[in-house]
């Protein structure tokens, strides 16, 4: 794998007059910073630098676990070899793919991952990239077939299930998820209700009719209309918007944080 990296560092003919992101982006100075470096969930913190740092460390992390599941090291290898589950997210999902042709296959992995660091970097942001910005930069840049959804894009067992999403949308509403499914009216219950029947469809892309069974039996109409409320909210309010935008890469990550559990869980029995 070191000799394929090393040959992406070198400029070649095929590479395009823009620097692209394996050549600034060398992965022998990044790599003995950010291997076994301890992830700190959602903040970033425990990775070098600023966001810029931390994300182009993340975004090199993931360009190498891409390249290490190219050359055949098996998923459960790969995921006891990195601490950064970011990284981790990321290069799984460009993996599958490109494998699977959902992501345009004319551009190298680096050329793809340069153009999600560019975009990124052009808006403000208080935290490293993850693996829901990747494919919304992904949508929006072009690199998918635009009716591609999130769940096509996602390796399969990386979305979260419904009970850590529960126990995010409490932790988050200060309302047990329980009384959130429940029938209860409150103002404050059925606001945290419509947010947890939003993720559950942006995130895990659950049909209509699970999303109800789950939510206290109600029927697909109910959800339907539920998510189309939040949508309009995020479209007339900025601060909203980017509070469930926030709540799904946290949702995100936890289905990512739960797959390489179960891979670690599996590699304890090989050992």
């Amino acid at each position: 794998m070191n000799a394929q990296i090393l040959r992406l560092t070198a400029p070649t003919e095929d590479f395009h007059t823009t620097q692209s992101l394996s050549t600034f982006f060398d992965l022998r100075k990044c790599e003995p910073e950010i291997r076994g470096a301890p992830l700190s969930l959602f903040s970033g913190d425990g990775l070098p630098g600023d966001i810029p740092q931390r994300t182009r460390a993340t975004l090199t992390e993931a360009l190498s676990i891409y390249m290490s599941l190219e050359d055949r090291i098996p998923l459960i290898e790969v995921a006891r070899m990195t601490e950064n589950i970011h990284a981790f997210g990321i290069g799984h999902l460009l993996y599958t793919g490109l494998r699977k042709k959902l992501i345009n296959a004319d551009m190298s992995a680096a050329d793809i991952l340069d153009r999600v660091y560019r975009a990124d970097m052009a808006r403000p942001r208080e935290t490293q990239v993850n693996r829901h910005r990747v494919i919304h930069w992904l949508k929006k840049l072009g690199l998918v077939a635009p009716n591609t959804s999130d769940r096509q894009l996602k390796p399969a067992g990386t979305t979260p299930c419904i009970k850590a999403l529960g126990g995010l949308i409490a932790e988050r509403t200060k309302i047990p998820f329980d009384v959130i499914s429940s029938e209860s009216r409150k103002k404050d219950v059925v606001r945290a209700r419509f947010q947890a029947i939003w993720v559950l469809r942006m995130v895990c892309g659950h049909p209509l009719t699970m999303i109800g069974q789950n939510m206290g039996n109600r029927d697909h109409t109910t959800i339907l209309n539920s998510i189309n409320k939040v949508n309009l909210n995020i479209q007339a309010d900025v601060a909203f918007r980017r509070s469930m935008e926030n709540l799904c890469e946290k949702a995100d990550t936890i289905g990512i944080i739960q797959n390489r559990n179960l891979l670690l869980r599996a590699t304890q029995h090989l050992v």
